[in-house]
């Protein structure tokens, strides 16, 4: 339950200053929060190389409880790789002063960070009063986001067609919309996997 609930923390907010820091342009701050990206990254190869010991040193843990500890961590390391594929890409455009990120840009990107947002609200709250069985709430919310990110996704190919955003542009804006997508999928995947296993623990 801690590691589910620290690495949501750290993916919102990692994700949340990323968005932020490239609609803001602040250097600074994202050249700090790639660290932090990093750095996560590194704790999740950790944790999945330390499964092994894990699974050996508590006695307690059944076959079926093995399995969905391990599926929590994988879903963790690959959301830890999404965001690393974010922040990486913002930080070097920002860094080598390419051109700002247009308006609608900003708007689009601003409100998937806000609902992103809401969403690890969401996770954390029900982790904390372990109220993990509530899974349709997650998909529900799931499901919005990735309806604003297909809308946005939409709205930057038609941008391309009218040659209002160059290559360099689409491809960063397009990347993040990306793994926006498979980065929130991987964590409700991670939040069913816990729940499995919170359960599958009481037995």
């Amino acid at each position: 339950n801690d590691s589910v609930k620290n690495a949501i923390i750290k993916i919102s907010k990692i994700y949340f200053v990323t968005i932020n820091g490239l609609i803001e342009e602040d250097r600074r701050t994202l050249r700090s929060i790639n660290q932090d990206s990093f750095d996560f990254n590194y704790q999740t190869k950790e944790m999945k190389n330390g499964i092994y010991k894990v699974i050996r040193s508590i006695n307690k843990l059944s076959d079926e409880s093995g399995q969905y500890y391990v599926q929590t961590i994988d879903y963790m390391r690959e959301a830890a790789h999404c965001l690393n594929f974010i922040t990486t890409p913002v930080f070097e455009h920002v860094n080598n002063n390419h051109k700002p990120i247009a308006a609608q840009q900003q708007h689009e990107l601003g409100e998937i960070s806000e609902k992103m947002s809401d969403f690890f609200n969401l996770a954390l709250h029900l982790i904390m009063e372990n109220e993990h069985y509530k899974t349709k709430e997650v998909v529900k919310k799931i499901s919005d986001i990735q309806k604003m990110i297909e809308k946005a996704r939409l709205a930057q190919i038609k941008r391309i067609k009218t040659g209002d955003v160059n290559t360099r542009n689409s491809v960063l804006y397009l990347t993040i919309l990306q793994e926006t997508k498979v980065m929130i999928l991987h964590v409700g995947n991670m939040l069913k996997s816990l729940r499995d296993l919170v359960q599958h623990s009481q037995v």
